[in-house]
């Protein structure tokens, strides 16, 4: 129950940040900026908000996510793999398509 605190905290902190940038970013069905961050967090609606997780841009997998030139191969191979994130694997699907 604590950590489920703690990361919704965090979330919820990150997405104060981040509230401008997914209202310019992504889809916005709520009044507040705060909310919409969060939103487009738990649906993965907004791709460039992950590229600013500092946690996220040290693993392989996210840093080719937003590679350029886009590996196709590679992400492909990320989107099938059941054994990443869900949120990765979705935002791979999303480049792909």
């Amino acid at each position: 129950m604590t950590k489920v605190l703690g990361i919704l905290l965090i979330v919820l902190a990150a997405s104060f940040v981040l509230a401008a940038q997914a209202q310019a970013l992504a889809y916005a069905p709520y009044r507040q900026a705060e909310v919409n961050a969060i939103y487009n967090r738990l649906f993965c609606d907004a791709p460039g908000l992950y590229k600013t997780l500092p946690a996220k841009g040290a693993n392989n997998a996210w840093r080719a996510l937003f590679a350029r030139p886009v590996d196709l191969i590679r992400l492909r191979g990320i989107a099938e793999t059941s054994a990443n994130d869900s949120c990765l694997r979705l935002l791979a699907f999303h480049v792909l398509n």
